[in-house]
C-alpha cells in the first residue's frame, strides 16, 4: 500500500562517506526558503531510475 512521506533525497549506495558528510552536518542551519507551490509527485522505480509525475499542484498565498 501507499505510505505517505516525504523524500528529501534519494541514492544510489550508502557510502562511508555520504554517512560521514550526513553525520557531519546533521546540525547545520540551511537557512530558510520560501514556497510558492506544492505538487504532489508520483514515482515509479524503473530498472533506469525513477520516473516523476505531479498528480496534484497548487499554489500558495503569500503573506
Amino acid at each position: 500500500g501507499f505510505t505517505p512521506h516525504a523524500t528529501v533525497a534519494r541514492v544510489k549506495r550508502r557510502t562511508p562517506e555520504l554517512v560521514r558528510a550526513i553525520m557531519e552536518n546533521s546540525d547545520r542551519d540551511f537557512g530558510v526558503f520560501r514556497a510558492e507551490e506544492i505538487r504532489l509527485k508520483k514515482s515509479v522505480l524503473t530498472p533506469r531510475g525513477p520516473l516523476y509525475s505531479t498528480v496534484l499542484s497548487f499554489r500558495l498565498r503569500g503573506p
